[in-house]
């Protein structure tokens, strides 16, 4: 457990350098402004998408819906390419 927040920590010390904020702004923006706000708005337009008889805007949400999930996607190859820049694995089989 140790090695994955070490990791962690390493990964926002680079964003930060390569952003030029530091790495409290990055933790702010991650952990306190977008992380609730895309959990809030995900659980709304879930809800929404699953009570409205609006055709039209059950696809806009499910295309907002498939958004967020792709990000998240994206985010996680952001942390398995972290993990093996770090050193902590030489290929990919250790992540499992």
């Amino acid at each position: 457990m140790k090695e994955i927040c070490d990791v962690c920590i390493w990964i926002l010390e680079q964003w930060s350098k390569e952003l030029g904020i530091s790495y409290a702004a990055i933790n702010i923006w991650l952990f306190i402004i977008l992380q609730p706000l895309l959990i809030v708005f995900g659980c709304w337009s879930t809800i929404k998408c699953a009570n409205t008889k609006n055709e039209k805007l059950k696809n806009k949400l499910k295309w907002i819906s498939i958004s967020i999930l792709i990000l998240g996607v994206i985010f996680g190859i952001f942390v398995v390419m972290g993990f093996l820049s770090y050193g902590l694995c030489s290929d990919l089989d250790c992540l499992y």
